[in-house]
């Protein structure tokens, strides 16, 4: 791995590491995918989580997102937008 690569990432997980939980719309941005997609990713099984109880809100740890991030070859993206 090259040095501006390793500095990249570390950059892209210093961000990801400001929040510990993150929203389908959140995941959206990172992936750069519609919220729906991030749905479908987790009733699938592929993304992983948890629901709020007595909501169909969706929640993301963030190391679920990072593992899913680096096991589908996906960038660490360097923003998330604020909502």
């Amino acid at each position: 791995m090259e040095t501006s690569e390793v500095s990249h990432q570390s950059i892209a997980s210093g961000v990801l590491d400001m929040k510990k939980v993150f929203t389908t719309g959140q995941v959206a941005k990172i992936c750069k995918v519609a919220p729906r997609t991030v749905s479908k990713w987790f009733d699938s099984g592929r993304l992983r989580g948890y629901r709020i109880p007595g909501s169909q809100d969706r929640r993301i740890p963030r190391e679920h997102l990072l593992r899913f991030l680096k096991e589908h070859g996906m960038p660490l993206r360097l923003t998330v937008e604020p909502e």
